[in-house]
């Protein structure tokens, strides 16, 4: 055998063993991906058309009501039902472990600390005659969904989030996968929770609540 055949075989042998080598440590650390992989999906799973608002107000978080509503107040002094989009917090009734407070009220509380007496913005999705709606939701220009399922404190409803530009729904689909890979709240494993408890507001009232 020729000293370049030799050489040949040799070389394809290293390149061999170094495409299995970057492939187990592409594997071993294949969440080094999960950027991309995110920023994908923002990317292809979009509307046809931009997102368009019945409306935008601003107000103070009177009361929350649980982990997705809270009553907002706004200068004219009127108060709605709000429920905040794109998230998904579990009912009141929701128990994580025997050993502790429902998780539930983890997420109203949560969501408590975060908005009571705040000012937010809504960008308002749709509103019923007894002020009851919902709407994208910001603290201090962050969409409080990205910060709420960031905790592990509510799920991503991608679905409601896909009219939105390209940076806010890579921003929530990073806050998730941060909830999902720390387990934490919602996203540990082994959770069971029964989500269709979430459909209805928790209170039948808009009156206001200083």
């Amino acid at each position: 055998m020729s000293l370049f055949k030799t050489t040949r075989k040799l070389l394809g042998l290293g390149f061999g063993i170094i495409l299995a080598i970057a492939a187990y440590l592409s594997y071993q650390n294949r969440e080094i991906f999960n950027p991309a992989v995110d920023a994908y999906w923002a990317f292809s799973n979009k509307t046809e058309s931009p997102q368009r608002y019945e409306a935008s107000v601003t107000g103070e978080v009177i009361k929350v009501l649980d982990g997705n509503w809270f009553h907002l107040k706004i200068p004219e002094g009127f108060v709605y039902a709000v429920r905040i989009t794109g998230m998904e917090a579990p009912g009141i009734a929701i128990t994580m472990d025997p050993s502790n407070p429902p998780l539930g009220n983890l997420c109203r509380t949560n969501l408590t600390e975060l908005l009571l007496k705040k000012e937010v913005a809504v960008n308002v999705l749709e509103m019923n005659d007894l002020r009851y709606g919902q709407g994208f939701v910001y603290l201090n220009n962050t969409n409080v969904a990205q910060l709420v399922v960031g905790e592990g404190m509510a799920r991503l409803n991608r679905q409601e989030i896909l009219g939105l530009d390209f940076e806010e729904k890579y921003r929530l689909a990073q806050a998730e996968r941060y909830a999902l890979e720390q387990g934490l709240g919602v996203y540990q494993e082994g959770l069971e929770i029964d989500w269709t408890t979430i459909a209805d507001p928790p209170e039948a009232t808009t009156e206001s609540e200083e």
